[in-house]
């Protein structure tokens, strides 16, 4: 069963007659000082190397099974301090659930991040364990780290090829590996505080120091250390060779003795770009002065173009520093590289210092103005009904956009499977079907406003459902504010059509349902009854017509001569038909709300 960091699967409710069935998530996020683990890429669970460092360092190690780490969706990823992929005393393939997931573990992690080529654990090596595992744990607040290793995995990989359990950090292609054949000379290249003290000869010499080697990686990952003098394809930023075996992104972290600083960074499009770069004396670490530096753009959509050092000599000050501005004029990510051109031929030849860093170049920032529409449609409703919102969602963001006056208004839809009710007659299956339709639209609205915010955040939101959609946006609002999110604040309106969790005394409700009447999920307590976030209370509008069972449940006409013939056919034809007229004032009333 999952744990409490992820979110819990509700009751299902059948009535003998009138068979409806409401499941909701309870989104609860991982504590600030958990480190998640998949288990079957450690040995010894809790006990692990990985696991033993964690609370070391003070903090708690979970380690999950694959089916818990299976069922987790990127903001359950992305609530823990830091996930650990690590070595389960060399295996020869990556953790199958790993790789199966890397679309969604990946976009979590936004932390300092280390990605191994061979298994320390194995050769018990249990500094560099330890080491890495604290540098991740490094990360800024708020920002996920990552432990990966990639074990003795490609041990037997001749030939390049794609990493696939690290596809989703960068997308596809982003790292190629290719083995290593047991090398054992290793040479470090670059600092950071956690790894102090870690040397060349402890990380040499262990009969099969390296297994795997990286052919590419992305701009923004830094070369940690290398099998020296193996392939010689790359030249470190000391002009060391060799081809690199341990890599790292992540704040402190600096090539040596040249360095670039941010190691990554976003910017706009039209808007200039900075890195500093910085020569060390490789014997005193004191600062190179009078060295000119060479930059280019040397990958990317804006490869080729030029920019401007200070000082304009680019040669490097009394820090040992020298700036490039440069200005991108595509949208992409770019890779930079500054060398010592000893050779004078304006290129990076092998043997000549050199690192990189990367700059993400994106939309200007224009594309964050206005709002955000986003809509959840009801049980049965397809991406082809109204593009995927269904008719009364649809409704509803059409007299909102018509409404609306502070701004452009993007709208985007919940793609959910918003099973039909009619599953529910399918013995056990289709129960299930529906349980978990509305377990992953939570899921996926959850990802959609992080990754909104994440984009544009205090930009502001408005959250439309229908029925089951209804219920979906209603959850995930409690879920954001039992959390704290900073979401929440984003919020600036929400309309609800026949929501199943409906208080029908709350101020927020509107439509001829009688107030004494709740939804059928709070009447018989499906899941907490938890009313909406009261800090957005005035923004909220939930509308409800006498008749619909849906959301406006009635003990008192089920006990009446023919009561459940009656509740059938109001229910059939009331919740039909809130297209026609609520749905357009819905989507009017929040936008005045949202213009305020």
């Amino acid at each position: 069963m999952p744990l409490l960091t992820l979110r819990a699967r509700a009751c299902v409710l059948s009535l003998t007659s009138l068979v409806l069935v409401l499941a909701l998530a309870c989104g609860a996020r991982a504590a600030s000082d958990e480190v998640l683990i998949l288990g079957s890429s450690v040995s010894g669970g809790t006990s692990s190397t990985e696991a033993l460092e964690v609370t070391a360092r003070g903090f708690t190690p979970v380690v999950v099974d694959d089916s818990t780490w299976q069922a987790m969706s990127t903001s359950d990823f992305e609530s823990y301090k830091a996930i650990v992929i690590g070595d389960p005393t060399c295996s020869e393939t990556p953790p199958s659930v790993a790789v199966g997931t890397a679309a969604t573990w990946g976009p979590a992690i936004s932390g300092n991040t280390l990605v191994i080529g061979t298994d320390p654990v194995y050769h018990g090596k249990t500094q560099f364990i330890d080491q890495g595992i604290d540098f991740t744990l490094a990360s800024a607040t708020g920002k996920t780290g990552a432990y990966l290793d990639l074990s003795c995995n490609y041990d037997s990989q001749a030939t390049s090829t794609t990493a696939t359990m690290l596809e989703g950090l960068r997308g596809a292609g982003a790292f190629t590996v290719h083995t290593a054949q047991c090398y054992n000379d290793a040479h470090i290249v670059a600092t950071h505080p956690a790894f102090a003290g870690l040397t060349d000869s402890y990380m040499s010499g262990w009969s099969c120091s390296v297994h795997e080697v990286f052919d590419s990686w992305p701009g923004d990952f830094q070369v940690l250390a290398i099998a020296r003098d193996y392939n010689s394809t790359y030249t470190a930023s000391d002009g060391t060779v060799g081809a690199p075996y341990v890599l790292a992104s992540g704040s402190g972290l600096h090539s040596f003795p040249l360095s670039l600083d941010p190691l990554g960074q976003t910017a706009d499009v039209g808007s200039s770009a900075t890195v500093t770069a910085q020569l060390l004396d490789d014997a005193t670490a004191a600062p190179v002065s009078g060295q000119v530096l060479s930059f280019r753009v040397a990958g990317g959509p804006n490869a080729g173009r030029t920019g401007t050092c200070s000082p304009s000599t680019c040669a490097t000050d009394a820090n040992g520093q020298v700036r490039f501005f440069y200005t991108g004029g595509s949208t992409g990510t770019d890779t930079l590289q500054v060398w010592l051109d000893r050779d004078g031929n304006g290129s990076p030849s092998l043997g000549e210092p050199q690192t990189t860093a990367s700059v993400t170049w994106t939309t200007p920032a224009t594309a964050c103005r206005g709002i955000l529409a986003i809509g959840a449609r009801g049980s049965g409703e397809t991406d082809h009904d109204f593009s995927g919102y269904g008719h009364t969602v649809w409704n509803a963001i059409q007299a909102f956009e018509k409404s609306y006056t502070r701004g452009p208004v993007t709208t985007k839809y919940v793609r959910y499977q918003s099973n039909g009710i009619q599953v529910l007659f399918k013995p056990i299956v289709g129960v299930n079907q529906y349980v978990d339709g509305m377990y992953d639209g939570i899921s996926k609205l959850d990802d959609m406003l992080y990754a909104a915010y994440s984009r544009c955040p205090h930009r502001g939101i408005v959250l439309f459902g229908y029925s089951q959609g209804a219920a979906v946006v209603d959850r995930e609002l409690v879920n954001l504010d039992h959390s704290g999110s900073p979401v929440l604040g984003d919020v600036k309106g929400v309309g609800l059509v026949a929501d199943p969790q409906r208080l029908g005394t709350a101020r927020y409700t509107t439509g001829t349902a009688h107030h004494n009447l709740n939804g059928i999920s709070r009447t018989f307590a499906i899941f907490p009854a938890d009313d909406l976030p009261a800090p957005i209370y005035g923004r909220i509008i939930s509308h409800c017509d006498d008749g619909d069972m849906v959301c406006a449940w009635d003990t008192g006409l089920l006990a009446m001569p023919f009561g459940l013939a009656r509740a059938i056919a109001n229910t059939k034809y009331v919740h039909t038909q809130y297209w026609k007229y609520a749905s357009s004032m819905v989507g009017g009333w929040v936008a005045v709300r949202a213009s305020s």
